[in-house]
């Protein structure tokens, strides 16, 4: 890969201004203030916009809000001409208020083909399949940038181990970890509240419930259901003692008659109407009490039935929505049985994979350690010989004449840069093992270096570029450096267009 044009149409102090880049080693030259940071990170917003911290108030972090053209209400916009994977490309950009709203087109020259990442993908992205972080600790070697800042699980270590084992970035084992996870998580939640195992678990438990409190009812209706009717009305108890009452009452009334009549005829036929009318008016009470309790039993015989109807209906729905309950939690605890599996095996494949990445790690770190050794001792002149790299990518690192090792935190600030320049370009290295050589962009590295470092480091990148025909973009402020007669050097200045 090698830059070939940089135009900035309007970011920053530049407007319309454009930079043609040749091979090899290009010193870019400058006073303070001239433009080189905002050159170099022109560079990394063009492949990675998302790496302007546009949410930031801090202009400092916020390079989106930091390079917002200066001269003119010109709409933020770029383009880099380079050449990748043996075609020619170029990029074209208009800086929006957000990486997820920039336009972005990219035109293959060699093939004529014109075309657009797709959403939520970063240039840098769809060409190196690596992120922003990586092309930082590659690509790009920023001023401050030091050992402190390879700390930690990064995204860098991923793709180192995927091409220490495979040589194809693609194979990203951090991106399977990552999706497995995602899985995992769609399953049961970091929280356990959420996702479809968790639901169809919990969706189980309330269908249990239902169907215990359905079975309750059930078995209270068939109580119900299975009563016998009622006994009907009787009143034979009453009418006896009435019977009774009536008949003597009559037979007294008689004899009264009967008695009165022998001595005066007319009382005697009064106390044998009186009789009569008794027994007639018993004999018509006695027919409507009949009446009366024969209406009350059929009342009381179709209150039942009508009664039992309901509760056999409510009874035989009841037992539908029973069965309706137990095949429902018959599919839940298969779905479920079926889901646990998956969680399960996701785990398994999950573990699999940190494992077979630890493994991976364990390979290429022999290689960074054995390389980051050798560029080391030929910027120290030999002083730093051995020297221990860290799957976090921390170095230790020992002298030639001790046994014991440092870490780097330990060591003046000037053999720390010297470290980091070293382990760099042995990532860079490494990642060139994929096919692709890539270039390396230099912000004024060797500020902190004394004048023999200086001449070390000067000599040694210049000769680790032309062994490797890396094209090298160092930015700096200080005329001296690199003297070499092959070296292109670039003034750069107010003007509008430099060109070789």
């Amino acid at each position: 890969m090698k830059f070939k044009v940089l135009e900035l149409n309007a970011f920053g102090k530049f407007q319309d201004y454009r930079l043609e880049l040749p091979d090899g080693i290009v010193v870019l030259e400058g006073d303070n203030e001239s433009g080189k940071t905002t050159l170099f990170h022109f560079v990394l917003l063009m492949f990675y916009g998302n790496a302007g911290a546009e949410r930031s108030n801090d202009i400092q972090k916020s390079l989106r809000k930091k390079y917002m053209p200066w001269k003119s209400a010109a709409v933020m916009s770029g383009a880099v001409e380079m050449e990748y994977d043996g075609m020619d490309y170029r990029i074209e950009k208009v800086f929006r208020q957000s990486w997820l709203t920039d336009e972005v087109t990219i035109y293959n020259r060699t093939t004529g083909e014109r075309f657009t990442p797709k959403k939520q993908q970063e240039v840098g992205e769809y060409f190196f399949q690596f992120g922003a972080e990586t092309f930082l600790k590659t690509i790009l070697l920023g001023e401050h940038d030091h050992l402190s800042r390879t700390d930690g699980k990064s995204e860098l270590v991923w793709h180192l181990s995927n091409l220490a084992v495979s040589g194809e970035e693609e194979l990203s084992a951090h991106l399977a970890q990552e999706r497995l996870e995602a899985w995992r998580q769609r399953l049961v939640s970091k929280r356990g509240d959420r996702g479809q195992l968790s639901e169809c678990r919990a969706r189980e438990r309330r269908l249990e419930s239902q169907l215990e409190q359905l079975c309750d009812r059930l078995d209270e209706y068939e109580g119900v259901v299975g009563r016998q009717e009622p006994a009907p009305l009787h009143g034979e108890a009453h009418a006896g003692v009435f019977h009774v009452v009536i008949t003597a009452l009559a037979v007294v009334c008689a004899a009264a008659g009967v008695w009165a009549g022998a001595a005066v005829a007319w009382p005697g036929y009064l106390f044998a109407a009186v009789a009569a009318g008794c027994y007639v008016g018993y004999c018509r009470l006695r027919a409507g009490q009949k009446k009366l309790l024969a209406a009350r039993n059929a009342a009381q015989t179709q209150e039942y039935q009508r009664q039992m109807t309901f509760l056999k209906q409510q009874f035989e729905q009841l037992q539908s929505q029973k069965e309706s309950l137990a095949k429902e939690l018959k599919e839940c605890t298969v779905q479920r049985g079926q889901l646990e599996e998956t969680y399960e095996a996701l785990s398994l494949a999950k573990q699999a994979v940190a494992e077979a990445s630890k493994e991976f790690e364990q390979d290429y770190t022999p290689k960074l350690m054995a390389l980051t050794a050798e560029y080391l001792s030929n910027l120290t002149r030999g002083k730093y010989t051995d020297l221990i790299v860290t799957p976090e990518l921390s170095v230790y690192i020992r002298e030639h004449d001790t046994e014991s090792y440092h870490e780097w935190k330990y060591l003046s600030y000037a053999t720390v840069c010297q470290a980091y320049l070293s382990l760099r370009l042995s990532i860079l290295d490494l990642l060139d093992e994929s096919g692709e050589d890539f270039p390396l962009v230099c912000d004024d590295v060797f500020s902190s270096y004394d004048e023999e470092r200086l001449e070390d480091a000067q000599a040694f990148l210049y000769d680790y570029a032309a062994r490797r025909s890396k094209q090298v973009l160092f930015f700096t402020c200080h005329p001296h450096m690199f003297c070499q007669s092959q070296v292109t050097r670039v003034r750069i200045t107010d003007a509008n267009t430099w060109k070789m």
